[in-house]
């Protein structure tokens, strides 16, 4: 299976030059549409690209707007969660070897299918489940049909995977400020005839001198890239300081799935949680039914995961 890669410029200012980019084994970087650019420090600019749906065996190239076919449902289901590059979040590489595949195997799928989600959204993700390559793909995500997945950094990567719901206009776009390597994985989806722009991101970590500005930038630009859009989930780690951080949100018209109306949800460490930093955060769409789930034996991170309703459908 062959996924094309199309490179583009999406920011001037980067500090990527340190943390070399690892594209999935699916994915074939093309610079044919893209410029090699250097900024005025002599950074190295982190590229976007936009690549096909991923759909079992085959690959499905991005249709026309016109041809895209709308899914109908009642409601939408999402999970988010920091998996922890399947070493529980204490390195940036798998630590599953032949030894234990199986069992972590088997540890992995009874969650992610027992939750049922339409979407899945993942940060930390590792393309390799084990040591021995085999691809996360299909050990244990081989139940959504769909899915993007961005470049891996060291200790950052993200994924959006979705059951029966085609992944359109996938693209990664680097953050503008950041202390660490940080990128906004999105695409589109369209469900009762609205078209949806889904984001799975981790904010930087960096708690000294200016981390909470930092992430304010960030936050700004995740509001600025949904501005064409009505409806726009987005889920992250947000790797807050302070629940304020929030606010952005709620001021541009968000709703938060954490630290909003249904309370606090404290998401990490899973062994002890007292940090409420992973969210869902959507607008033009209703929530309901917040869950967090705790396995600290796969990850440092506790599941989010909530019901999502068309605003529209129920009034």
């Amino acid at each position: 299976m062959m996924i094309i890669v199309n490179m583009s410029i999406s920011c001037t200012e980067s500090n990527f030059q340190d943390e070399k980019m690892v594209l999935p084994d699916n994915l074939i970087a093309d610079n044919t549409e893209g410029n090699d650019t250097t900024n005025s420090t002599g950074k190295d600019s982190l590229n976007s690209y936009k690549s096909d749906s991923i759909t079992g065996n085959t690959t499905n190239n991005t249709p026309s707007e016109e041809s895209i076919i709308s899914v109908y449902k009642d409601s939408l289901i999402i999970a988010h969660w920091n998996i922890g590059h399947f070493a529980n979040g204490r390195y940036f590489d798998t630590n599953i070897t032949s030894e234990n595949y199986s069992e972590k195997r088997s540890q992995y799928i009874s969650i992610i299918d027992s939750l049922k989600t339409d979407i899945f959204a993942v940060c930390e993700y590792n393309p390799n489940f084990d040591r021995d390559g085999n691809l996360a793909r299909d050990a244990i995500f081989y139940m959504y049909n769909y899915a993007s997945i961005g470049p891996k950094y060291t200790y950052n990567c993200n994924a959006i995977f979705t059951k029966d719901i085609p992944l359109e206009k996938e693209k990664f776009t680097e953050f503008c400020n950041h202390a660490q390597s940080r990128y906004m994985q999105s695409a589109e989806i369209r469900v009762n005839d609205n078209n949806i722009i889904v984001i799975e991101t981790h904010l930087d970590f960096n708690q000294g001198e200016n981390g909470a500005e930092y992430r304010k930038s960030q936050i700004q630009e995740l509001i600025d890239l949904t501005k064409d859009y009505e409806c726009a989930i987005i889920c992250a780690d947000y790797n807050i300081a302070s629940i304020s951080e929030y606010n952005a949100f709620k001021d541009a018209g968000f709703t938060l799935a954490n630290c909003g109306d249904f309370g606090r949800f404290n998401t990490a460490s899973a062994a002890k949680p007292s940090s409420p930093i992973d969210n869902i955060v959507v607008k033009g769409l209703k929530i309901s039914n917040v869950e967090t789930y705790a396995l600290p034996n796969l990850s440092d991170h506790c599941i989010l995961k909530c019901t999502l309703f068309f605003i529209k459908d129920s009034i």
